[in-house]
């Protein structure tokens, strides 16, 4: 009885953009990553800013289309060249798929728009340090430990790359 409330009061929201949001996480939850699919680009048809762009790419990241989600991901970057959480989000989605070279691109675009994105440092330093650019992945680890909130992963790659080396500073 409550699934068939719900899935009414779902049908009945679906013309509306946080209708086919619910939609999606509702087909999310239910493992059915084509209705996932169906949903997510409902939703951009809505409202196709960059803010829901990127919402429809996390949807497709997390329905396992790693493909539709850079896509997405570029779609909006394309309307708004400055968005520091879509490229964030398109770096981590870049080294999951192991491109590292698009990853750093990606991390890099966020330092420059938003120099002090610890997040962004910290991940651009693990994929300097992973494409064999040591030097490099420690002048962006050290800035991610002056800019995170949480300093402790940071530390813990610099003091990993130091005893690797036997550089123990």
């Amino acid at each position: 009885e409550q699934r068939k409330e719900l899935e009414e009061w779902l049908t009945f929201n679906s013309d509306q953009p946080a209708g086919a949001l619910n939609q999606a996480q509702y087909a999310l939850a239910q493992q059915k990553p084509d209705q996932v699919e169906f949903w997510a680009d409902r939703m951009v048809e809505f409202d196709n800013s960059s803010e829901p762009t990127l919402l429809s790419a996390r949807l497709s990241h997390a329905a396992g289309n790693l493909d539709k989600a850079e896509q997405r991901l570029e779609t909006a970057l394309e309307q708004n060249e400055n968005f520091t959480e879509a490229w964030f989000v398109l770096g981590m989605l870049r080294g999951e798929k192991q491109d590292i070279p698009g990853a750093m691109d990606a991390f890099r675009r966020v330092v420059v728009i938003d120099p002090e994105h610890g997040r962004a440092w910290y991940n651009l330093g693990l994929a300097h340090v992973q494409n064999g650019n040591r030097d490099a992945g420690i002048i962006a680890l050290q800035k991610a430990e002056a800019f995170s909130e949480n300093t402790a992963d940071a530390a813990y790659a610099l003091a990993t790359i130091y005893a690797q080396n036997n550089n123990l500073e």
